[in-house]
């Protein structure tokens, strides 16, 4: 299982995810999704293969990103997509 990302998590290079769904928020921070913007202004490019919020792949801890790294997290406590 894999942690849903969020508004505020950060990649391995510590850049923050900066945009989110406006419908699905876990413990009041926006879900993130593939497409949604990072700090640096790149972007998430790879997500959930069975999990879509907004018509859009949910981004995970692990999912990659537009610049080469990957998010870290930390990632919902709550919610785990497979």
């Amino acid at each position: 299982m894999l942690k849903v990302a969020r508004v505020g998590d950060k990649d391995s290079k510590g850049n923050m995810i900066i945009e989110g769904s406006t419908f699905m928020k876990d413990q009041g921070l926006p879900v993130a999704r593939v497409g949604d913007k990072l700090s640096d202004g790149s972007v998430i490019i790879s997500g959930s293969t069975t999990v879509l919020v907004d018509g859009r792949p949910v981004a995970t801890v692990g999912s990659q990103v537009s610049n080469g790294n990957i998010i870290i997290g930390p990632g919902s406590s709550k919610i785990v997509t497979g």
